[in-house]
């Protein structure tokens, strides 16, 4: 079976080569699962409707992404210029998850390029995250009855502080978030589980830290599962703080797949 791979050329938005968000690896990367055949074709998603946006994010908000009249404070919060291109890329990523989620359903497994988006709360964007599509995507599942109980792992080097806070009082998602302690964002939320991590932990470390953990997530019995696979830990990241090398991070995502999908 050919993993399901959802991909969108919009994933890669105009923000302006002075910006410091690496908007380009979007386009690499699908370039690169192409030349490399990992996949044949992608999924292409459709844009998030303000329906199922709604299920996460204030209308007030999401009207004001669309038609580009977010106060600016806000929008420099976010990090992107609120062009139309970006508008695009958050509806059709946010679509990306939801497209994912899916086909997770029906193939066991499924990946969306770009998303991740742990950052974003209920009426604010923040560090380069407009929609928060994971939490779009499990809402979706839940208020459809597609998933009863849902695990986010998140193993981005910054805490999915947007996550722990809209679902703060869902019974039904479980957030962990494993991140570096003294980093993005400055004050952190509260997760179900919060995993800190002191700055250079090298891959042993790390990988033992996240073992255990694994194996406690995994008793929950789960029904569905959103692994936010960050590869911003990687030693050669300059804002991340950790030193992970290509083959932790390749033992990373070996394990979690082993210990969470496979039953």
């Amino acid at each position: 079976m050919e993993l399901p791979v959802v991909n969108h050329p919009d994933y890669e938005a105009k923000i302006g080569d002075d910006n410091k968000f690496p908007i380009k690896k979007f386009g690499e990367l699908a370039s690169f699962l192409k030349k490399e055949k990992v996949v044949k074709k992608f999924y292409k998603p459709d844009p998030c409707s303000v329906d199922t946006l709604k299920e996460v994010h204030s209308e007030e908000y999401i009207l004001k992404i669309k038609n580009k009249t977010l106060e600016q404070r806000l929008v420099k919060k976010i990090g992107f210029p609120l062009v139309d291109s970006v508008v695009r890329r958050s509806l059709v990523a946010t679509g990306g998850t939801v497209l994912a989620s899916k086909l997770a359903i029906n193939y066991g497994i499924a990946c969306n390029t770009a998303g991740g988006s742990h950052h974003a709360i209920y009426d604010e964007g923040a560090g380069f995250c407009v929609f928060n599509d994971v939490a779009v995507a499990a809402k979706y599942l839940l208020n459809r009855g597609l998933a009863n109980k849902i695990l986010i792992v998140d193993l981005d080097v910054h805490q999915g502080n947007g996550n722990s806070e809209i679902f703060k009082n869902e019974n039904n998602v479980f957030t962990f978030s494993m991140h570096t302690k003294v980093n993005y964002p400055p004050i952190k939320s509260k997760s179900d589980l919060d995993i800190e991590l002191e700055q250079n932990m090298e891959d042993d470390e790390y990988l033992d830290i996240l073992k255990k953990n694994l194996i406690f997530l995994n008793d929950f019995n789960f029904d569905f599962v959103f692994y936010i696979a960050g590869v911003d830990i990687h030693l050669d990241d300059r804002l991340g703080k950790l030193c992970i090398s290509d083959k932790g991070i390749n033992k990373r995502d070996e394990m979690v797949i082993i210990k969470l999908f496979t039953r």
